[in-house]
């Protein structure tokens, strides 16, 4: 029986019609389902590396950052995280951290400024210890077309992270402004008392 070409160009075209539905109601349904409030680690982490944070309510990002805060403030093994990252992955990550980052930091600008004077050392501690915790972070960056790490990526999270403090600070009032430069000195200052200290606990042996 002589099949007819016309048929099955409309069969292949109606099966790929099907496919990207199906396709559609996937990521559709798997995007419904995810709760920034609920969502464990492992949801929030494969939330992240697949949806652009650009195209998403500043009240879900700043819910998401919260989670994140809670979820991945404990010792994470990057390196296995790292290897289940495609470059796509890795593109949106670091994309979407910066997104991130903001709502996380203004959100601690304002808790230092209500802080009781006797208590912000220690909440500064906390702050650098998540930040430490973070930094493995470095190790999911994306690659540029050549294969080498891009210029902006490979200057790390914490570079990252003052690059767009200042931005922020930029397009602050004034009052706003001051309350984040009083943070990130508290920070700055705290930090290299405990390089300081640390060193001092640790000496190197004498060579």
């Amino acid at each position: 029986m002589q099949i007819n070409r016309g048929m099955v160009r409309t069969a292949a075209l109606l099966a790929g019609f099907a496919l990207v539905v199906s396709t559609a109601i996937v990521v559709w349904w798997h995007s419904s389902r995810f709760d920034p409030a609920t969502a464990d680690q492992e949801e929030l982490f494969c939330w992240l590396v697949t949806n652009d944070l650009n195209e998403v309510p500043p009240e879900t990002r700043s819910l998401v950052a919260d989670r994140l805060d809670e979820a991945f403030s404990e010792e994470i093994d990057w390196e296995k995280l790292a290897g289940r990252l495609t470059d796509d992955h890795r593109a949106r990550l670091w994309a979407n951290v910066p997104l991130l980052l903001e709502p996380w930091f203004m959100k601690k600008v304002d808790a230092y400024s209500k802080c009781p004077a006797d208590k912000r050392t220690a909440s500064v501690d906390r702050i650098i210890d998540t930040l430490s915790s973070w930094s493995g972070l470095d190790a999911l960056q994306p690659e540029s077309e050549n294969g080498a790490d891009s210029p902006k990526a490979s200057r790390g999270l914490k570079d990252m992270l003052f690059d767009q403090i200042d931005k922020w600070r930029s397009r602050a009032k004034p009052d706003e402004q001051q309350r984040i430069e009083q943070f990130v000195t508290a920070i700055q200052v705290r930090w290299l008392f405990r390089q300081w200290a640390s060193q001092l606990d640790n000496p190197k042996s004498p060579g």
